[in-house]
């Protein structure tokens, strides 16, 4: 049975492959309709035109987060266009406060960067200048559009609701005081509560089914992410040979012949996924071509306890050097 393809290539730039969701298709579809409805043809090639600015916008702000990664070596495989956005999938988020921060911010600035020139083509607002009609071709009238849509996207995304990037620059400040475990669980509940706020607000004002699902999506992804920290935290630092326990039986016993041999250099968080999956499993583990001992899965808890006391005592020996 061929499995479905949810997203499908569109082109690269800098390097960066730029895939579109096919639920985006929907949303075009959707929007064709609806000017289609109010201004027959013109107004489906207005709705048409706009979408595609609109999310032109989006993908310049998700390349600000991605050329400012560049400069910390932080690689981009793909950005996703998604209906409710777009999603730059990063190889990792830096530790560094200051680099998150930076990095943040690049995206919603790009919003205003535009927002900012197209207000030099089309002049100073007044009143009537947000006047907008969503199914216009007038030229300035989708300038006008493209300028509320970016200031629009730049200001939500400034909302401190992670994983968007407010709620990432909430953590990076908050990495500046405490651990990034504690500053990731911390952002992760406040931007629970302002998402309970949206929802409420979305229901009271009617129908806002786009708005509900974006926030539920923003839950699900913080959520996420936050089990991923909480993941990774467990393990940063910490190598195969930290949690490695005595074998008695030597290299050649025959209870290891089924297992992989790892090197105990290699990083633990790579592994510990593998390891939670196979509870009675005994790899063996060489250090400079020689036996060490065999990662015990089975005793991987004890083990891990012990491995995070002593990182732990080095951390605050250092810091106390500092």
């Amino acid at each position: 049975m061929k499995k479905i393809r949810w997203s499908y290539p569109l082109f690269r730039i800098f390097g960066i492959r730029v895939d579109l969701h096919i639920t985006f298709l929907l949303l075009l579809g959707l929007f064709c309709w609806e000017g289609h409805q109010a201004h027959q043809w013109a107004g489906a090639l207005a709705a048409f035109i706009g979408i595609i600015l609109a999310f032109t916008s989006v993908l310049l702000h998700e390349l600000g987060h991605c050329l400012t990664a560049a400069t910390y070596g932080i690689k981009t495989p793909r950005i996703l266009l998604m209906p409710i956005g777009g999603m730059a999938q990063m190889t990792h988020i830096p530790r560094d406060p200051n680099a998150e921060l930076k990095i943040t911010l690049a995206g919603p600035l790009v919003n205003f960067v535009i927002a900012g020139l197209l207000f030099l083509i089309v002049g100073a607002p007044d009143m009537r200048f947000w006047y907008i009609e969503l199914f216009s071709l007038n030229a300035m009238n989708l300038a006008r559009l493209t300028i509320v849509w970016n200031l629009t996207m730049g200001l939500f995304n400034l909302l401190p609701v992670f994983p968007m990037d407010g709620g990432r620059i909430l953590r990076a400040l908050l990495a500046k005081r405490f651990d990034y475990l504690d500053a990731t669980r911390i952002a992760t509940y406040t931007a629970k509560v302002f998402i309970v706020i949206g929802v409420s607000l979305a229901l009271m004002w009617g129908e806002n089914y786009l708005m509900i699902a974006l926030f539920a999506f923003i839950w699900i992804g913080g959520e996420a992410e936050y089990q991923q920290v909480r993941f990774l935290e467990n393990y940063a630092g910490l190598t195969i040979g930290d949690v490695v326990t005595p074998w008695a039986g030597g290299p050649n016993d025959p209870a290891l012949k089924n297992w992989p041999s790892l090197s105990a250099t290699w990083p633990l968080e790579v592994y510990a996924r593998h390891f939670e999956t196979k509870p009675e499993a005994f790899y063996p583990v060489y250090h400079d071509g020689k036996f060490i001992g065999v990662v015990d899965t089975a005793r991987l808890k004890s083990a891990l306890h012990v491995a995070k006391q002593h990182r732990n005592e080095a951390i605050r020996q250092d810091k106390g050097n500092a």
